[in-house]
């Protein structure tokens, strides 16, 4: 008895040769091969071949044709199938361990070190820095005054040394910020005259630091920046506490406002800061003369016109003259940006907070806080730059935060019963991340109409306008009004 196997009629590429075979679907591979290298006239010694789909990978020599799902009229290829290099063989298991984990794991290196210790001398100021303020706070003045000043200084002399000296600019920028630490300490040990004082002394030192440092190191603009603005937000706030002879609660809900009104106005900051000029609006293009003078003809046809100008060109033409003078300024008001809005975000967060602290449980003063933690969220939409939206985006968080912290510790404590405070501060922030989630989850993933673009729009203008007459009515001005 005769069995026919079945067959399938493909064509084989190999070399510089194309055969169509009909081979039997149920035999491997490898009892194929020899006879189709044949037909193509490919030297099989030596090689290991195989087949496969044009732009696939190699067949395994074990399997069928059948099995691989080859059918009549495929297109295969001989292709090279080395053998697979076997894996390293280990009788250490601690050793095997400990390959493994060099393999996908990042492991200490020298610029790691570098990291820590910068960190290490960050954290150390801030202890020490701390430390002093205690001490101030405790009576002795003399020492810490004497101290902080002498390391604020020795810190920012090296921080520019080595900048001169060409350091690693990671390390000026560690030295600038830890002499900015020790100067907002100095501050407070030299504002003798009340807390007001040296809140506003500490604020101007430490931005006073923050400008000379990244004048003198031209490193970590936007640490510097943030820096200088906390530092101004102080300065502020103690003055204005100095000066005005009003209670806690309206300086710092006025701090927040300024805060507030700091953020639309950042970009226009960070422009002049730059130095990036603005040209006239509309930009018009350089003149480009006479068309036809610049028409190209191409085989006795007038192919193409005059080559458009390149926008972004025209702009540096009319600006400044030079493309990557301009690309250093944009890069440079985009660091002093993030700096402005991280600067604003950690002021509004303290005020808001501190505000919730000593107005609980007034209605108004809550609401007054949840608008300027609202400007925070909603002026996160407005920037292109992924590291400025989250800036503004997880400061409202902290303001939130804040608050809630606020209006549950401090306010139930002023009423007595703590109760109701607790439980509609634990509804509101199981809202709020219920809130979040679906914003950051779903509504990130859709398209939106430009009616509600523009309704979302008009959101952020309304959070933005009522900040200020909330403000009025926490300072109790519409009474003094009426009552004038």
């Amino acid at each position: 008895m005769t069995v026919v196997t079945e067959s399938v009629r493909i064509s084989v590429i190999g070399g510089r040769t194309q055969v169509d075979v009909a081979a039997p679907a149920d035999v491997p591979l490898a009892a194929l091969l020899p006879d189709v290298l044949a037909l193509l006239h490919v030297d099989g010694a030596g090689n290991c071949w195989t087949l496969a789909r044009v732009g696939g990978p190699p067949l395994p020599t074990t399997a069928t044709l059948q099995g691989v799902d080859v059918h009549d009229g495929d297109l295969l290829v001989v292709t090279d199938d080395p053998p697979e290099t076997p894996g390293a063989m280990v009788d250490d298991v601690a050793a095997g361990v400990a390959a493994l984990t060099r393999e996908s794991r990042s492991e200490w290196t020298a610029d790691s070190a570098r990291w820590a210790a910068y960190a290490t001398v960050l954290l150390a100021a801030v202890v020490s820095a701390g430390a002093a303020v205690v001490a101030v706070c405790a009576g002795d003045t003399a020492t810490p005054l004497l101290f902080t000043p002498i390391a604020a200084a020795v810190s920012m002399a090296a921080a520019v040394t080595g900048h001169r000296l060409g350091s690693d600019p990671r390390l000026c920028a560690t030295l600038s910020v830890t002499a900015c630490v020790f100067g907002a300490a100095a501050g407070v040990a030299a504002g003798g005259g009340g807390l007001p004082a040296q809140i506003a002394l500490a604020g101007v030192v430490a931005g006073t630091l923050a400008v000379l440092g990244h004048r003198g190191t031209g490193t970590a603009a936007a640490l510097h920046t943030a820096i200088a603005t906390v530092g101004l937000g102080a300065a502020l706030t103690g003055g204005l506490a100095s000066v005005w002879s009003a209670p806690p609660l309206s300086i710092a809900a006025t701090s927040a406002a300024i805060g507030v009104m700091l953020l639309p106005s950042a970009s226009r900051i960070s422009i002049a800061l730059a130095g990036l000029p603005l040209p006239p609006v509309p930009v018009a293009a350089p003149p480009t003369g006479d068309p036809t003078v610049r028409r190209s003809v191409v085989d006795g046809v007038d192919a193409l016109g005059p080559i458009p100008a390149d926008p972004l060109g025209a702009l540096a033409d009319l600006a400044l003259g030079d493309l990557a003078a301009l690309s250093r300024r944009t890069a440079a008001a985009s660091s002093y940006l993030t700096g402005i809005l991280a600067g604003a975000g950690v002021w509004i967060v303290v005020a808001v907070t501190v505000t919730a602290a000593v107005g609980s449980p007034d209605t108004v003063v809550l609401v007054y806080c949840a608008a300027a933690a609202a400007s925070l969220l909603v002026r996160g939409r407005v920037h292109a730059d992924r590291i400025q939206s989250t800036t503004l985006i997880l400061s409202g968080a902290c303001a939130v935060a804040g608050i809630i912290v606020a209006a549950v510790y401090v306010g139930a404590l002023h009423v007595g019963s703590g109760s109701a405070t607790a439980v509609a501060a634990m509804c509101a922030a199981a809202a709020l991340g219920a809130a979040g989630l679906l914003v950051g989850t779903v509504a990130a993933g859709r398209d939106f109409s430009p009616l509600q673009v523009r309704a979302v729009e008009l959101l952020q203008l309304g959070t933005l306008v009522i900040v200020v007459p909330l403000l009025l009515w926490v300072l109790d001005a519409y009474r003094l009004v009426r009552e004038w």
